[in-house]
């Protein structure tokens, strides 16, 4: 079975850009043009906490992708009060 493609949106950003700072504005053009995915899998760059949350709740889309890593110097010493000690 051959695996298809859909390119429905570009964003064009200076390299400095965080990715993260585009995916609602792209969640919005997909949304408006009713091209958003049930499942929208993106890389580490584009997820957030609050847009799997965002995701759900504003598009019923699932957001499926990677967090970013905890670089805090919490998350490195291994002290403190890093999100990572923390469980649900």
């Amino acid at each position: 079975m051959a695996r298809r493609t859909l390119l429905a949106d570009v964003t064009t950003t200076p390299a400095t850009t965080a990715d993260n700072t585009v995916t609602a504005t792209i969640q919005g053009r997909l949304a408006e043009r009713e091209l958003l995915p049930r499942i929208w899998f993106v890389d580490t760059g584009y997820s957030t906490s609050e847009y799997l949350v965002t995701s759900e709740t504003e598009h019923r889309c699932t957001l499926f992708g990677p967090i970013h890593e905890d670089y805090s110097w919490q998350a490195r010493a291994k002290a403190g009060f890093a999100p990572g000690r923390f469980r649900a």
